[in-house]
């Protein structure tokens, strides 16, 4: 990256990994022992993470893509204007909100666009900042949301051959808008079953994962974890609905439709 130090205008996300600091806390005992498995589950955590945001210099989709990661923070900022980038950015976040998930950790992020100067020596700059203040003051709940203005730029900076509302609705095809008029990167509906390996065999799993989740908080005494709890809880029983709907009325046929259903047979009470 160098140490050049001038703003760039880059798409900066910053996420907030939820639960982290508690996590970490956990890895030593009450005598000072070193709690292992938990250790190993943390930097498991970190080899997620890395995997799915971290450019891979071969890749010609990474494009100028730049990665900071700070205890339970992660930055991530990347040049919007090349071809598609927003849409493969988005797609990125989203295999690694999935993969989260599974591992019983969910996020919260904000991104914006803007000047920043991001190397390996130093971060800082107007966008940083936006971001930073989205993830902590507007994003509230276990989401990283997106503006109306990101996903226009999508259009501008489209992959060639793409019509401007064309590559829009591939972006949108990853997002959820959510009932305060923010887009947030879905990782719990059906945009998030097509990303699964499997996604008729997986999807009941994957379900499973965030039912888990969600009964794991569910007696928390923290407001804030409440919160998280009753957004998470809406977005889950909004998906097991549409699946039995759409199961009863023979528009959703799985490969093992009594698998799923055994899984999210009965949503997480009002």
């Amino acid at each position: 990256m160098g140490s050049n130090a001038e703003y760039s205008d880059r798409l900066v996300c910053f996420i907030d990994i939820l639960g982290f600091r508690n996590m970490v806390d956990k890895t030593v005992g009450d005598d000072g022992a070193d709690q292992n498995e938990l250790i190993t589950e943390i930097k498991d955590i970190f080899k997620v993470g890395q995997y799915f945001i971290k450019p891979d210099e071969d890749d010609e989709l990474n494009a100028d893509v730049r990665v900071t990661w700070f205890s339970d923070s992660i930055v991530l900022s990347f040049d919007y204007t090349s071809e598609s980038q927003i849409f493969h950015r988005l797609l990125s976040l989203q295999w690694m909100l999935i993969n989260f998930a599974y591992r019983g950790v969910l996020c919260r992020g904000g991104i914006a666009q803007g000047k920043i100067v991001h190397t390996e020596e130093m971060i800082f700059g107007p966008a940083m900042n936006e971001a930073y203040d989205l993830e902590n003051n507007a994003a509230i709940f276990p989401r990283i949301i997106v503006s109306d203005d990101i996903v226009n730029l999508a259009g501008m900076y489209r992959k060639h051959g793409h019509a401007p509302d064309e590559e829009v609705s591939y972006v949108k095809d990853l997002l959820e808008l959510d009932g305060d008029g923010f887009y947030y990167i879905n990782y719990v509906g059906l945009s998030a079953q097509q990303e699964l390996d499997d996604p008729e065999y997986d999807f009941p799993i994957y379900l499973d994962c965030i039912f888990k989740i969600l009964t794991k908080i569910k007696n928390s005494k923290s407001i804030r974890i409440k919160m998280k709890y009753e957004w998470l809880k809406r977005k889950y029983n909004d998906v097991v609905k549409l699946i039995h709907e759409s199961v009863e009325q023979g528009k959703y046929q799985p490969a093992d439709s009594d698998l799923l259903l055994a899984y999210s047979s009965i949503p997480i009470e009002e």
